[in-house]
């Protein structure tokens, strides 16, 4: 490179007059060319070639790590290259706003270029440049131009083959280059270092070079913008970065920090890296501080060989490893790595590298095979290594340490030392928060392994991968970086049909769905939103579930323009769209797009930088990291954004802006769209706002294109945005005007202010609000129209959507649809970020009892229309959740149960129809207060478990393709001949995804639809509380507290079941043996008193049981402090009571698990709890006889009481034993008596007799009949239910035992089960008969209760609510109706007055017009007559 001295004089740098500016150019440039020498030798000048780069692959790698072909080839020497120095030949000055110029060596007078040209291309011959690495350095002059009016310069390197990424000058540069005296300038002029260089290799297709400059200036700006002049361009070859010793040269740097692989020649360093280095790969620490490079170090003599593998098969030689710091680029330290370390390769290895967070660990990776072998390597041996550095921010950057290696790291995980394959360093959430959190991910083709490298490296899951996602190693490398996002990542099959999504913190595919057309996907940062692209289109889904939020389609884009990629930016707030698109009006860069993640709508557009690989943490600025040839930089996102001209308008908006003001009624009433060829006119009439439209060709056919019912102040129109703006007092509604006459107007935004604000109009035709009662310096918040709502007008955006709901009662159907169509777009959004609230949350938080009838009309018309479509969050908040809002303020108003219910209508109904199971997360997050026995809505309860069941599985194919069966525990003796049945052939199949594909033809044979079920639907997890026997913290699980009716369920069943078969069969199996061994102790103990030594105390026998007992007792203690409201529930008070009398009648009692033992021990429970009332009314006739025949037999009548029966006890209870076993045949007490002639005995025996054997005893059997009868139809929902308790246990147990749940794989979050279609249809009949017979009564309006002793029929609620919502919508319909005609009479009226009025005005003017022709008649010669 060339160094140039600038002598000491200079010119004046202000603003030339246009009358001496040409003068000014032509003494400059000469100036310029005599005043500018090397200080350099030219003998010391030589040309460095650098050898082109061979078979590299298109960018696919990590975002965290990448390989650069580039810089695969070592230069050969530290001198600069040639310089040449070119002058503008102007070659055709087309009329308009583009020149074109040719490059010549010979001096040419300097160029002056009017900024309202906006374009000016030069070209560089392709015989003039030869190979290599190309700075470019600019001789120019901005003195002239009118930097208010400028956006920005953009400088774009166009080739044969392709454009180089475009430099961009922003108008902060231009005024820094301008107004900054430091910068060196003579006569105005500067020497302008571009940043970006031009690469000419071999590969790339011969052809000049074409260089566009773009000159953008606002659209309302002057047409004298003033003028750029330039004077000459350097070419000079480097490989080696910036020269910083040449004081003459302005340098752009457009960037935070940047990075130059070779150095910048300054230091002693920078030789030895440029001499003897060959660069393979770089990574960036997930705080954007450190860059870490892997290089092959070469001996000078040996020249460096080409790469030709994309994966860098680095040569055998010795390995360099070094950190920098890019914190601040300015300072020296960028020269001298912070920290580095050298090693040996072996043999032909392909390596990675991964950093973590803080580039506190580095790892080094062996990822030599480049597919999957399906053989085993033999003996393999790996480089993989792990290096820590420790920063340290006080000492000397210019210091350098070694990366420590330590291999004791692998001791707790041998596997490590020996692995091959990729990884990368990852935090599950709260990225940067606690680097204690950091885990280390990796994957070899075949499983995905998760570590923790804080804690010894210890290994925490593993996951197997299906052979359809075991890709490359290079593949699974990237899909590491872009694709692994929080707890999930997301993997696209090797035949690319679909996606599956896995949670690798539970080790499970959490959702799957396909992938038609997709070009590309991204993951958000929290790992819970999905981007899908393809071709034009943009959909947003959930990734747990799959379910689609929304989507849109680039209109900008043609039929020929795709989509390259996509990812998150800004806290997932906003999605970075990369496009192949060019608009000719900005030039031959490629464009992107800034997309809102909440309204899916084109927010900016930017031209793409060079190749993206990594995204800065910072949420306020949006930052990447960017290679461009030997460069890596950290990029500003918002200095390439092309701005638009709403965002030019927002710019131009300062302070002053609102000073000039006026109000909405100064806005014209007709308006021209020229893009459309329409003319718009706005009428307000007496009760509503007419909107007519004609084209331009033909203005008398004008037609009626829309009509607003209500009475408005203002109806106009909004030139800048070709809106119609309606506004009533504090309500302003803005539509979007059809582009033709037969198409329809667009409610597009929907704010209410306060009481004290009004509405008024900058002078740059922005809309804001004002307080007109404070004084001025109150902040004006303006209205954004392309962004509905906010941070600073969401309660305005809330106020409209209320204003929608009132203004729903009296709209007829066509302006129905437009609420809804603008409702339908926001009702997923949460516009108030302090509420965090939905919009369907806000409108049912906005109930009040005066609007109930409303309330209930709007929301079942809401969630019925066709545009709109609510999809819940996957984990929805109680907070967020409208049903649970209806559930809270049911507890004072009961009828808003019936609101409540259409809410459970909608996501059963759209979970059935879209096949799709998350639809009904928010009733099952309220399934434990819909549940409540006591609470005024558990009427709702059955109806809505028995929506969850049989709601089918939309990817039935990869569940059957994917699948593990839960086989129930069987007894087999032969168990080493024990073989499982096929799918087809097990009854009730109960299956779960698998990470790996089951490899069975028959099941093909499997026909029936499979259905899925959801563990919410069983029970909720809690935190658990601290209590005084156990430990405090632990997850734990609580089963909601169904009734036996309500566990008929085919969904609940399948998660029992389920749960049954993996954890809980075993846990009850250890319970079982624990006790039976109790048992057998309390067993020897009695069969030693009873048939051993009587005199023998056995101390150690009855400690044993005493110990066992004690056991028992306190964990049942345990079950009661945890939660004593829930040991005496109604629900759990028989199971515990149970327990505690399991000491009496253990087998009994813990085999209630087993079908044959809980039908015989529930048909006695049910026989007990049917006949207790019979055993007291039995009891009184025992003890009232007893006392009748004590009192005839024994009593004395007189003083010789010679009557009296000696063989009767007299003792009170052995009297009753007696009486009670005469029923039994025990006549002995009464043996005498029956010989005596007592009379009244005898009667009453007979009367005994009839009450007791005759009438209470066949009640007794017809008592237990129909006990056996219920309890032989209820059986089977009791022994679920006990199993169901079993599997609560169990499934707390698992949180106790650490790193138990983390080895499983039974604990799926959704299982799924079959069932024939007769089945599902006798299951739903059986419902509509529930829901029937189970519905409460409701209130008569006359205060009396149906079925309380009214002459009506008992009618169910839900009967009740429909026949008065079809009342009320018949009404409502027919006055709506009513109103719509009397409107519309009412405006044809208003019509025909109009033009009987304009009639009436040509009428009366007629007789002027008349006797003004008469005058005019009379005035002219009298015309001949011919003869």
């Amino acid at each position: 490179m060339n160094q140039y001295s600038l002598f000491p004089h200079h010119l004046n740098s202000s603003v030339y007059s246009s009358s001496n500016s040409s003068r000014f150019v032509d003494s400059l440039g000469s100036d310029l060319d005599m005043q500018l020498e090397p200080l350099m030798d030219k003998r010391n000048r030589r040309a460095v070639q650098p050898e082109p780069v061979r078979d590299a692959v298109p960018f696919e790698t990590s975002s965290m790590a990448i390989y650069i072909p580039g810089l695969a080839t070592t230069p050969e020497t530290s001198r600069p290259g040639t310089l040449a120095k070119w002058y503008f030949y102007m070659t055709s000055r087309q009329a308009g706003e583009k020149h074109n110029c040719d490059m010549v060596n010979g001096y040419q007078p300097p160029l002056r270029v009017y900024a309202s040209c906006q374009r000016i291309n030069w070209t560089l011959l392709d015989k003039d440049m030869s190979e290599g690495l190309y700075d470019i350095t600019l001789g120019l002059s901005i003195e002239g131009l009118m930097l208010e009016t400028i956006e920005s310069i953009s400088i774009t390197v166009v080739k044969q083959s392709h454009s180089e990424p475009t430099e961009i000058i922003t108008s902060k540069d231009l005024r820094n280059m301008k107004m900054d005296p430091a910068i060196p300038k003579v006569k105005g002029a500067i020497r302008l270092r571009l940043h970006q260089q031009v690469l000419k290799s071999s590969r790339e297709s011969k052809g000049d070079i074409k260089f566009v400059m773009d000159i953008r200036t606002f659209p309302d700006a002057k047409v004298d913008s003033g003028s750029i002049v330039l004077y000459y361009m350097e070419t000079c070859q480097n490989v080696f970065g910036d020269d910083n010793s040449d004081r003459s040269m302005t340098r752009h740097k457009p960037y935070t920090w940047s990075f130059n692989f070779y150095g910048n020649g300054e230091s002693d360093y920078d030789k030895v890296r440029r001499s003897s280095k060959s660069f393979s790969h770089i990574a960036v620490s997930g705080d954007g501080f450190y860059v870490v490079t892997l290089a092959t170090l070469v001996a000078l003599a040996i020249p460096a060989t080409p790469i030709s593998r994309a994966t860098q098969a680095t040569q055998a030689g010795l390995l360099v490893l070094e950190v920098w710091d890019v914190r601040n680029s300015s300072t020296v330290s960028r020269n001298i790595p912070c920290a580095k370390a050298t090693m040996a390769m072996a043999g032909n290895a392909s390596l990675d590298v991964a950093v973590s967070w803080s580039a506190s660990m580095i790892a080094l990776l062996d990822i030599s095979p480049i597919k999957v072998s399906p053989n085993k390597k033999e003996g393999p041996s790996s480089m993989f290594k792990v290096f820590t550095y420790q920063r340290d921010d006080n000492v000397d950057h210019r210091s350098q340490s070694r990366l420590c290696c330590n291999p004791e790291y692998f001791d707790r995980c041998p596997s490590l030392s020996t692995y091959i394959g990729n990884g990368r360093f990852h935090f599950m959430s709260s990225p940067g928060v606690d680097l204690a959190n950091e885990l280390f991910v990796t994957c070899d083709g075949k499983a995905l392994n998760v570590y923790n490298p804080f804690k010894q490296w210890s290994h925490i899951r593993h996951i197997p991968l299906d052979k359809e996602s075991s890709l490359g190693y290079y593949d699974l490398g990237a899909a590491l970086s872009k694709h692994l996002r929080g707890s999930h990542l997301a993997l696209a099959s090797r035949n690319k049909q679909h996606i599956t999504v896995w949670n690798i913190e539970k080790g499970a595919v959490v959702s799957f769905m396909d992938r038609p057309a997709t070009n590309t996907f991204a993951l958000s940062s929290d790992g819970l939103l999905m981007a899908f692209a393809r071709r034009q289109h943009i959909s947003l889904h959930y990734a747990t579930t799959g379910t689609m939020i929304g989507a849109c389609q680039l209109q900008e884009l043609t039929n020929s323009d795709l989509i390259t990629g996509v990812s998150f930016i800004e806290g997932d707030k906003r999605i970075m769209v990369e496009t192949n698109c060019k608009d000719p009006g900005l030039g031959p860069q490629y464009l992107g797009f800034i997309i809102d993640t909440t309204t899916l709508t084109v927010e900016d557009r930017y031209f793409m930088p060079s190749r993206v690989f990594f995204h800065s943490a910072s949420e306020a600025r949006e930052r990447l990291v960017c290679l461009h040839h030997y460069t890596l930089d950290l990029v500003p996102l918002e200095d390439r954004i092309v701005s638009t001209p709403a965002l030019l308008q927002k710019k131009r908006c300062d302070d002053h802006c609102t000073v000039h003001w006026s109000s909405l009624n100064s806005l014209p009433t007709a308006l021209l769209v020229p893009s459309s060829g329409l003319h718009f006119k706005a009428q307000r009439l007496p009760a509503s706002v007419a909107i007519s439209a004609s084209k331009i060709s033909n203005p008398l056919e004008e037609k009626l294109i829309f009509q607003a019912p209500g009475e408005y102040d203002t109806a106009a129109f909004l030139a800048s945005h070709s809106c119609l703006i309606v506004q009533r007092s504090s309500l302003i509604m803005i539509w979007k005007l059809p582009r033709t006459t037969s198409g329809n107007l667009q409610l597009i935004l929907v704010h209410n202010l306060g009481p004290d604000l009004d509405w008024r109009v900058c002078r740059e035709q922005r809309i804001f609000s004002h307080n007109p009662h404070v004084d001025t310096s109150e902040k004006d918040v303006y209205l954004d129209i392309e962004h509905p709502f906010t941070s600073d007008n969401s309660k305005w955006f809330v106020g409209g959507v209320m204003a929608l709901v009132q203004q729903f009662v009296d709209a007829n159907e066509t302006y129905r649809d437009h609420i809804f169509h603008y409702l339908g777009r926001h009702i997923n959004t949460y516009p108030d970020p302090e509420i965090m609230t939905s919009v369907l949350g806000l409108i049912c938080s906005a109930w009040s009892s005066d609007d109930h009838e409303l309330y209930c009309s709007f929301l079942k018309a809401l969630l019925s229309s066709p545009f709109t479509r609510w999809i819940p969050q996957p984990d929805l908040e109680k907070a967020l959740n409208p049903l649970m809002i209806f559930l809270d303020l049911s507890k004072k108003d009961a009828r808003i149960i019936a609101l409540a219910e259409i809410i459970i209508d909608y996501c059963i109904d759209a979970a059935k129809v879209s096949r799709d199971s998350s639809f009904l997360a928010p009733v099952a997050r309220s399934l434990a207060t819909l549940v409540e026995r006591k609470g005024p809505h558990s009427e709702l309860a059955l109806k809505s478990l028995r929506g969850f069941a049989h709601v089918p599985v939309s990817h039935r194919s990869y569940v059957i393709d994917h699948h593990t069966i839960s086989y129930p525990p069987e007894e087999c003796w032969k168990f080493w001949t024990r073989e499982r049945t096929k799918l087809f052939q097990t009854p009730d199949p109960i299956l779960q995804l698998s990470t790996l594909p089951k490899q069975d033809p028959s099941s093909a044979n499997f026909t029936r639809e499979l259905y899925a079920a959801n563990f919410d639907l069983l029970w909720k997890q809690r935190q658990g509380a601290k209590s005084k026997f156990g430990a405090a913290g632990n997850l734990a699980v609580e089963c909601h507290p169904f009734d036996l009716k309500e566990l008929d369920n085919p969904a609940i069943a399948a998660l029992v079941d389920y749960k049954w078969n993996t954890i809980g069969y075993r846990y009850w199996l250890v319970r079982f043996l624990s006790e039976c061994c109790y048992y057998v102790l309390v067993l020897v103990a009695i069969f030693k008193q009873v048939y051993g030594d009587h005199t023998e105390t056995l101390p150690g026998l009855f400690i044993a049981v005493i110990a066992a007992s004690a056991v028992f007792l306190f964990l049942e203690a345990v079950q009661y402090f945890n939660n004593p409201n829930r040991y005496f529930s109604p629900t759990f008070r028989t199971y515990n009571i149970a327990d505690l009398l399991a000491f009496l009648s253990p087998m009994l009692f813990e085999l209630r698990v087993v079908k044959s033992v809980c039908h015989f021990v529930t048909i006695i429970i049910q026989v007990i709890r049917t006949i207790r009332v019979f055993f007291f009314v039995f009891a009184g006739g025992i003890l009232g006889f007893t006392v009748a025949i004590l009192h005839l037999l024994r009593g004395c009548l007189n003083s010789s009481c010679s009557n009296l029966s000696k063989d009767f006890p007299t003792n009170f209870f052995e009297s009753v034993s007696a009486v009670y076993f005469v029923m039994g045949g025990r006549y002995d007490p009464f043996d005498n008596d029956f010989k005596s002639g007592n009379w009244a005995f005898h009667l009453m025996l007979i009367v005994f007799f009839f009450f007791t054997v005759i009438l209470m005893l066949n009640v007794l059997i017809a008592l237990i009949n129909l006990a056996f009868n219920n309890g032989d139809q209820t059986w089977r929902l009791t022994w679920l239910e006990n199993r169901m308790r079993y599997v609560e246990s169990a499934e707390n147990m698992t949180y106790i035992f650490p790193g138990f749940r983390e080895k499983q794989s039974c604990f799926p979050s959704t299982v799924f089960y079959s069932a024939t279609p007769q089945q599902v249809r006798n299951y739903d009949k059986e419902t509509k008969r529930l829901i029937e017979d189970f519905a409460p009564t409701v209130a008569r309006p006359d205060g009396a209760s149906k079925g309380g002793g009214g002459e009506d029929d008992i009618t169910s609620m839900q009967l009740y609510f429909e026949q008065k919502q079809a009342i009320n919508n018949l009404r409502s319909e027919l006055e709506n109706g009513i109103k719509g005609e009397l409107q519309g009479l009412r405006d044809e009226n208003a019509v025909l007055r109009a033009q009987v009025g304009d009639l009436q005005q040509q009428l009366s003017s007629l007789p002027g017009q008349i006797v003004a022709l008469l005058r005019a008649d009379k005035t002219q010669p009298p015309v001949p007559r011919p003869f």
